[in-house]
């Protein structure tokens, strides 16, 4: 079975930012065949402010709990790229150590929580039981 092209040009261009990646969401979520039921793992990197109004690189993730058919701005973890990065120099984090790591660079609490494994994360167990980790979405 084919892909369906839901995406429209004409409604897309009144979203700019991080509102076309929900717009993106939104069709991507429509098809089954591309996306879990009540799910689906989606995310973008944008300039924002920060509550400076200095620019920050920001990594925009759908939060667990969020149906990427349906979706809105406020199911998007917004998080501080450079925070994410930084963990790339870390030889080795427990899962606890992760979870709090990743929580850190949250810059917008009343948003949806992210697991470590949207961000492209996977942690593997080594006979010390540390949590080690492979990055395939951020760098």
């Amino acid at each position: 079975m084919a892909l369906q092209n839901l995406w429209n040009d004409a409604e897309a261009s009144k979203y700019k930012g991080y509102d076309e990646l929900v717009y993106r969401a939104n069709i991507l979520g429509q098809d089954p065949s591309v996306t879990n039921w009540k799910g689906g793992n989606i995310s973008g990197k944008y300039t924002e402010k920060d509550f400076d109004g200095a620019d920050i690189q920001v990594l925009r993730v759908k939060g667990s709990g969020s149906d990427m058919k349906s979706c809105e701005g406020k199911d998007f973890t917004r998080l501080r790229l450079d925070d994410l990065l930084a963990a790339l120099e870390r030889e080795a984090m427990t899962d606890e150590e992760m979870v709090e790591y990743f929580e850190s660079a949250r810059l917008d609490n009343s948003c949806r929580r992210v697991r470590c494994s949207r961000l492209g994360l996977s942690m593997t167990r080594q006979s010390r039981g540390h949590a080690t980790r492979r990055c395939w979405l951020i760098a």
